[in-house]
């Protein structure tokens, strides 16, 4: 059975509202873990979206999330997934679809923005068309909806995510290539990270910082520490 239906199609082309938005910032509402995801089921998505996000660009006027558009992964073979509240560039290709690249300028690689930045930089009240029917029910029924605070709605990275204080980027060298998780997990490629700045490939798998360094207040990049970093392959030359 095909991964995309006719059916599946038309609710893509609809949810690509936003095809004449130029590329720009979003903010994470939620991300697609797996098939059960209330995305998938809302926008009547199939398992295609798993890895996509449902965001909100900084310009949106609708908090709706029933009207909040679905970015897929830019790169198809490396995802790095962001988790809701984060900042993420959304680029929209030719025919709308929007992608997703997570970015940051954070010192620690573990989360990019503060766990309440939807409450923060967007209201939670609903759009004027809803408000205005809302006001119509009132208005019909005599029933006074509810002032319940739903302020902090959408606080929280997610069901499970915690912000891991205290994780450090990797020091660089000339010509480096580096793959850093926002859990202290890393992998280098990289052929000068000696003393004596000699041609030397290198390669350093590393599963979690030292909680020394974690524990330290210094926010400079750190060099692996192969005596207390988590489990670590080295695979050196020279």
């Amino acid at each position: 059975m095909p991964l995309e239906n006719s059916r599946v199609t038309s609710a893509r082309q609809s949810q690509n509202a936003v095809g004449s938005t130029p590329k720009g910032l979003g903010t994470v509402y939620a991300v697609i873990l797996d098939e059960t995801s209330p995305v998938i089921k809302n926008k009547d998505l199939d398992v295609s979206y798993v890895g996509a996000i449902q965001f909100r660009f900084s310009g949106q006027m609708s908090s709706d999330e029933a009207k909040l558009p679905v970015a897929l992964p830019f790169d198809k073979n490396f995802k790095s997934l962001p988790v809701k509240n984060e900042i993420v560039e959304i680029i929209v290709a030719g025919n709308g679809q929007p992608y997703y690249k997570r970015i940051g300028s954070e010192a620690s690689p573990n989360v990019n923005t503060p766990e309440t930045t939807i409450s923060k930089l967007f209201s939670l009240e609903k759009d004027s068309s809803q408000s205005a029917q809302d006001y119509n029910k009132v208005q019909s029924t005599g029933i006074q909806r509810t002032n319940a605070d739903e302020s902090t709605k959408y606080d929280g990275y997610g069901d499970y995510f915690k912000l891991e204080n205290g994780i450090h980027k990797l020091k660089l060298n000339e010509g480096d290539m580096l793959i850093e998780s926002r859990f202290g997990q890393s992998v280098r490629f990289s052929a000068y990270n000696n003393t004596d700045r000699t041609f030397s490939p290198t390669i350093i798998i590393r599963n979690g910082e030292s909680s020394i360094t974690r524990n330290n207040n210094n926010a400079n990049p750190i060099n692996e520490d192969v005596a207390r970093d988590g489990s670590t392959i080295v695979l050196s030359s020279n």
